[in-house]
């Protein structure tokens, strides 16, 4: 069986260490390691080798508005799609009745976090790397016809201590298309058509996309200033739509409307600049 060790802690209250079983034949020992959308992610160690893993687990009680069949789908997805080199790939998987577990290969940390520890070496070089490793991973799920759903900073995770690498995350909504499905990830990057509530399209998927580069881009500008947690936090608004008054964010999103700031892309190139603002919007 697998055992996991699950300490869940704040600043209100300690729990006891817990152990949950579900089928396999080996052990993992885990800890809470990050709240995603509708899921949660547990640091642990395989049994064999001693080898350092993640795993995500999907449940009812994590995602009460996914349903079986969908986290069904998900596994199925993301075990087909982690052949990819640019997508975080699945070791095994395991069902209960109410939740799936997806032991993963473990990660370095959402990449847009890890560059903040090397801010002056952040440079336009590294911003194209990271968007276009992505593109490879996304070209790869759409020619297997799936939208991926929820492309945004948080899902781009770095494989080493560098920049340079990165891995495609965040199955949990992935779905086949053509779907009646939406899109669940941050409003900032989700597609017009998501908003008003028409059938989403693999081009869904690249108007998101768009969105991460401009992210990606607009941290040049910041890379030697304070500014880097708040724009990773995206307190001020560094996608290309952006507003604390949900109302105006989606009627921009909904127009296309976006700006480049001459002080925040004063170091942006005029072909970075130019790949942003003839993204497919």
């Amino acid at each position: 069986m697998y055992t996991t060790n699950n300490n869940f802690t704040n600043s209100k209250q300690n729990k006891k260490k817990k152990k949950s079983k579900f089928p396999s034949d080996g052990s993992v020992d885990c800890s809470l390691h990050i709240r995603g959308l509708g899921s949660i992610v547990k640091s642990g160690k395989a049994k064999a080798g001693n080898g350092e893993v993640a795993i995500k687990v999907v449940s009812s009680a994590t995602a009460g508005f996914i349903t079986a069949e969908q986290r069904k789908q998900h596994a199925e997805i993301l075990q087909d799609a982690s052949q990819h080199p640019r997508i975080v790939k699945l070791l095994q998987k395991f069902d209960t009745n109410d939740a799936v577990h997806l032991v993963l290969e473990k990660m370095h940390g959402e990449v847009f976090r890890q560059v903040t520890k090397q801010a002056a070496d952040y440079t336009e070089k590294d911003a194209c790397g990271i968007v276009k490793q992505v593109l490879e991973a996304v070209q790869f799920l759409h020619s297997k016809q799936v939208l991926h759903g929820d492309i945004t900073p948080e899902n781009v995770l770095a494989v080493g201590d560098k920049p340079d690498n990165v891995k495609l995350c965040g199955f949990t909504l992935a779905q086949h298309m053509p779907s009646n499905g939406e899109m669940m990830c941050a409003e900032e990057f989700k597609a017009p058509e998501s908003l008003m509530r028409q059938p989403v399209t693999l081009q869904s998927d690249m108007w998101s996309l768009g969105c991460l580069a401009y992210f990606a881009w607009v941290l040049i500008w910041c890379r030697d200033t304070s500014m880097w947690l708040i724009v990773l936090y995206r307190l001020s608004g560094y996608p290309p739509f952006a507003d604390k008054n949900t109302i105006k964010l989606q009627a921009s999103i909904r127009k296309g409307q976006f700006q480049f700031p001459d002080a925040d892309w004063a170091a942006v190139s005029p072909e970075g600049m130019y790949i942003c603002d003839e993204w497919k919007w």
